[in-house]
């Protein structure tokens, strides 16, 4: 089973029946290369990465209103 999403990592390198831990990290690796690959074509179109600055506002935006 994988989990969808850039942020998320494959979820089968934690079953151990179907992954070791040198499989683990070359999948891992795998899926950030592809990660790089789609940002450099998405960045090569023409899209602007979010700067450090505006990360960091949406992230204390969501810790002070997550449950409000």
């Amino acid at each position: 089973m994988k989990l969808n999403g850039a942020s998320l990592e494959p979820g089968h390198i934690y079953d151990d029946s179907q992954s070791t831990l040198i499989k683990a990290y070359k999948d891992l690796l795998y899926h950030w290369k592809i990660l790089a690959q789609i940002s450099k074509q998405n960045i090569d179109n023409g899209l602007k990465p979010v700067s450090i600055i505006t990360i960091i506002k949406y992230y204390f935006w969501y810790v002070v209103f997550k449950g409000k």
